[in-house]
């Protein structure tokens, strides 16, 4: 089961008694935002630190939140939380610290870093979207099915060994390869939809 982010889940997230709304969230989001921190050398502890400061201040802004797709993207706006966490912590800043070293000298070097975590955050949710969608269509195909796929285009085994190791055609085994490529493209497609990354959430 993948949980959405569509606006319909941020608006849910607005009301902190549902519990089951924040649960879908942080299933995402937290393992994200901790391979940012992990990825910028920060320790667990951390980065753990970093992933519930931005949960404080996700409580903190979402009574307010109105989706508006022409003023932004929400995923936007987590990766910039993400990204002043991170560079406090590397710093070792408090936030009244952060602050002023924000508006001063040393501006330029978070501005630097920004392209940095923005890049890992996305490179984490692709990786997050391919495994959901093999995981979910998965169950569809029989074994026999899913190995002549799992071979032939995850592992990049020739098409040839594959059919004589499942004692099957090759025309057999090219078209369940495509069959179900094809139905992976399309479980993609929608998950990346829910994430926020085919859409402006």
């Amino acid at each position: 089961m993948w949980p959405t982010t569509q606006p319909s889940l941020l608006i849910k997230l607005r009301k902190t008694s549902n519990e089951a709304a924040w649960t879908d969230f942080v299933a995402v989001y937290y393992p994200l935002i901790k391979r940012v921190c992990l990825r910028h050398g920060l320790k667990e502890i951390d980065a753990e630190d970093v992933c519930q400061n931005v949960f404080r201040d996700l409580h903190i802004y979402l009574p307010k939140f109105q989706y508006d797709p022409q003023k932004g993207r929400f995923r936007s706006w987590l990766i910039k939380s993400v990204e002043h966490e991170v560079y406090r912590k590397c710093k070792g800043l408090s936030k009244e610290n952060y602050s002023r070293e924000r508006s001063g000298d040393n501006h330029h070097l978070l501005v630097s870093q920004a392209g940095k975590c923005e890049s890992e955050f996305i490179t984490g949710m692709h990786e997050l979207i391919l495994k959901t969608g093999l995981e979910n269509i998965k169950p569809l195909y029989t074994k026999d099915k899913w190995q002549a796929f799992e071979q032939t285009w995850l592992e990049e085994i020739e098409d040839t060994k594959v059919a004589s190791a499942l004692n099957k055609k090759v025309t057999w085994v090219r078209m369940w390869k495509s069959k179900i490529k094809h139905r992976l493209i399309e479980e993609v497609r929608a998950l990346a939809q829910d994430m926020g990354i085919a859409e402006n959430v």
